[in-house]
């Protein structure tokens, strides 16, 4: 389908929409993280956790989105337990 003035392509609208969830997700991550990092480790209760973000998984990400949002993640001070988000 080509450009025609004033409307948008079904190519270029299913990549804002894939974009837009995306966005949702990435949030939704962060959303989750702080909770977790709010609520301290679960091995021994510490409450000083380390950011040790690591890599997402990148099936059906496209390449220019692989590696700019790593999933959030962190360390115990304490006891060194890693504590990721629940999903």
């Amino acid at each position: 389908m080509s450009h025609i003035s004033g409307q948008v392509s079904s190519g270029s609208l299913t990549l804002l929409v894939f974009a837009k969830v995306w966005e949702v997700l990435f949030q939704f991550d962060e959303f989750l993280a702080e909770d977790t990092r709010l609520k301290g480790c679960s091995r021994c209760g510490g409450k000083n956790l380390h950011c040790s973000n690591y890599a997402r998984a990148d099936w059906g990400l496209p390449r220019a989105l692989r590696g700019l949002h790593p999933r959030p993640g962190f360390s115990c001070d304490g006891c060194g337990k890693r504590a990721r988000p629940a999903y």
